[in-house]
């Protein structure tokens, strides 16, 4: 199963603490629900078993660089780890009944360039 989600890539923040308790900021959340929303529409149910996940992150190239300069290496943040984490949780309940199922995971950042910022997910059942 494969599905895009367009738009500004966002990792997992921390969780905010308050003198009310604790709570996962809305910027994550509503960028968790996208993937979850995605994902359905691209057909994607719920599937049992071990989970492999791969997520391929193109993100765009700052308005600041030079037009002569037409890619350049994505290592700024948000770092893998924090993309992989919020496409999990985003997914969980959803894809699988918990992340726990996720035996495999690949995350690549391709060099930025200039188009329209997204993430790819593969998501499959492993038999």
């Amino acid at each position: 199963m494969k599905f895009h989600v367009f738009g500004k890539v966002i990792g997992k923040q921390r969780p905010r603490v308050t003198q009310r308790g604790t709570y996962t900021p809305k910027k994550t959340l509503d960028y968790e629900r996208l993937i979850a929303e995605s994902y359905i529409k691209a057909g994607g149910s719920m599937m049992s078993g071990q989970i492999s996940v791969s997520i391929a992150v193109f993100r765009a190239l700052p308005k600041s660089r030079p037009k002569k300069i037409a890619s350049e290496p994505d290592t700024v943040k948000p770092d893998v780890d924090n993309i992989a984490k919020t496409v999990l949780d985003a997914l969980n309940g959803v894809a699988y009944a918990d992340d726990s199922q996720v035996v495999r995971l690949v995350v690549n950042k391709f060099p930025r360039e200039r188009r329209e910022e997204h993430i790819t997910v593969w998501i499959d059942e492993l038999k």
